[in-house]
């Protein structure tokens, strides 16, 4: 039998993961922000957020690329949920989440679901 070999891309390695978190935060709730040098990712569950200038709601999300100042904030009208995932990735493809607010599918919000359920079983934090 003779095999082939499938060489896999890698577009985007993540080197490391530094927090998996699922916040319910309180409907008045402000942080006022910091930059750190990796990225992170922000995916509202449910309720809406005040990221800089902009309002998420349930399903977006917003990626800050490292050395990027960033806040979040309760709007006010509800407590939200949010899904914050910070990790070092230094791939070129990473440009293209710069500045970009995307929407999630619920399959997608689902397998952040299962990223929280596996960090909390695995990872001390």
């Amino acid at each position: 039998m003779t095999y082939v070999k499938t060489t896999l891309q890698h577009s985007i390695d993540i080197d490391a993961i530094i927090t998996l978190h699922y916040f319910e935060y309180m409907k008045n709730f402000e942080f006022p922000g910091e930059t750190h040098d990796f990225w992170e990712l922000q995916c509202v569950d449910k309720g809406e957020i005040k990221v800089l200038d902009h309002v998420l709601k349930a399903g977006q999300v917003i990626f800050h690329k490292p050395n990027e100042f960033h806040n979040l904030a309760a709007t006010g009208t509800c407590a939200p949920n949010v899904v914050v995932v910070s990790f070092a990735c230094t791939s070129p493809a990473m440009k293209f989440f710069e500045g970009r607010i995307l929407e999630v599918s619920e399959y997608e919000r689902g397998l952040l679901g299962q990223m929280i359920s596996e960090a909390r079983r695995c990872i001390d934090s």
